[in-house]
């Protein structure tokens, strides 16, 4: 329920099923290959604690470059007001 409205919110209704496509293929991603690269490294360690650790490092990198992304309007008009600046 979140991913829709967060993709949707930050860039925009144009080209919101190709953004969405993208994003989706990534949760699938993610979802394909996370429990086997946990359970290679529990059969490595015989703990889940590396496997944890790995894991929220890639949400928290997710998380900050979800915060330091610019909305999609935002975008649009520094571009524009660039391009505006260019010709002049």
């Amino acid at each position: 329920m979140l991913f829709p409205l967060l993709t949707a919110e930050s860039m925009g209704l144009k080209r919101y099923g190709t953004i969405f496509g993208i994003v989706s293929a990534a949760n699938t991603l993610g979802a394909v290959f996370g429990p086997p690269v946990a359970g290679s490294i529990f059969d490595a360690t015989h703990s889940y604690v590396v496997a944890y650790r790995l894991f929220g490092a890639s949400y928290f990198a997710a998380a900050i470059a979800a915060y330091i992304s610019r909305p999609y309007d935002a975008e649009v008009s520094r571009l524009t007001s660039a391009a505006l600046r260019v010709s002049a």
